[in-house]
């Protein structure tokens, strides 16, 4: 074959190679046309991040979450987690530091709101744990405020011991949250 006819069938096959690769696309045939699942993924929303990793079943599992930590130490006081279950129940845990009267339980309160008691789950090697489900009027009412107080007592000396939980970014924060866990 000489060089002028080889250039026209590779220019030919190049045509071909791509026309197949552009339908490949179209139909989603190729790696690079498909959507993959990142393993991990984080975004901040103001005082909030959501968060989600691939288990080992490969499922994505999302939380969002804000940590209270001590200044300088750096040490935590307080893990909010919101998460959205398998039946679509959003709940938010708690993990507390340890030295509070667990029997006493905690209070959460949303900027003037009425607050509500809870009481603890357990206690784990990193803290203790509080859970609640949240219903629709504990949503909206995390939505439109500013600040939940989670209120404890001191287990040594009966001490009251109050945390600000900031709640700019909850509502983008749980949208995303939302719209992740669909």
């Amino acid at each position: 074959m000489t060089r002028g006819r080889l250039s026209v069938a590779f220019s030919g096959l190049r045509r071909a190679a791509f026309g197949l690769t552009a339908a490949m696309a179209l139909m989603g045939g190729t790696a690079s046309a498909q959507q993959a699942v990142p393993d991990t993924l984080s975004e901040t929303y103001a005082a909030w991040t959501v968060q989600c990793r691939l288990n080992e079943e490969k499922q994505r599992q999302c939380a969002m979450t804000q940590m209270l930590s001590r200044d300088g130490s750096g040490e935590r006081l307080l893990l909010v987690e919101l998460t959205i279950g398998a039946d679509k129940q959003p709940s938010m845990t708690l993990l507390t530091p340890f030295g509070l009267q667990v029997a006493r339980g905690a209070t959460l309160r949303t900027d003037e709101d009425e607050p509500r008691s809870l009481e603890f789950f357990t206690c784990v090697p990193t803290g203790c744990v509080l859970r609640q489900d949240l219903g629709e009027a504990d949503l909206a009412a995390l939505r439109r405020g500013a600040m939940l107080t989670a209120s404890f007592i001191i287990a040594r000396g009966g001490e009251p011991f109050a945390l600000q939980v900031s709640l700019e970014g909850f509502s983008a924060a749980y949208r995303r949250l939302v719209e992740l866990a669909a």
